[in-house]
């Protein structure tokens, strides 16, 4: 079947196969029962878990202690948030006590809560 539009197909989705698979098992990593923030494009991916959350806005208080990881991902913020954003949460993070690595080639950022296993 021809796509209606493979331009915002191949622009969108396309450039993601790259890391596709570190992406795979940087979620995997994750522990089944951690309450997570992901980009919008990657919370489908985790919508099987009892929570998951979009990261919108850098976390406040109340985030800080319901979250257990979070996914942050300045090249590739998705939709409702934007570098800056990752940039200001990334921060916010790193103040609180959490570990925060880059996993992946493309900028994919794992935070963990200080007291959580990884």
């Amino acid at each position: 079947a021809l796509l209606a539009k493979p331009g915002y197909f191949g622009s969108l989705y396309l450039s993601r196969l790259a890391v596709l698979v570190e992406h795979h098992q940087v979620l995997q990593s994750i522990p089944a029962g951690a309450a997570i923030a992901a980009p919008s494009h990657l919370a489908p991916h985790l919508s099987h878990r009892p929570t998951v959350e979009l990261l919108r806005s850098p976390p406040g208080e109340a985030e800080l202690r319901r979250w257990d990881h979070a996914l942050l991902n300045p090249g590739d913020p998705g939709w409702g948030s934007s570098p800056a954003v990752m940039e200001q949460a990334r921060q916010r993070f790193s103040a609180a006590g959490w570990r925060c690595q880059s996993v992946a080639a493309d900028g994919l950022t794992l935070c963990r809560k200080p007291d959580r296993p990884g």
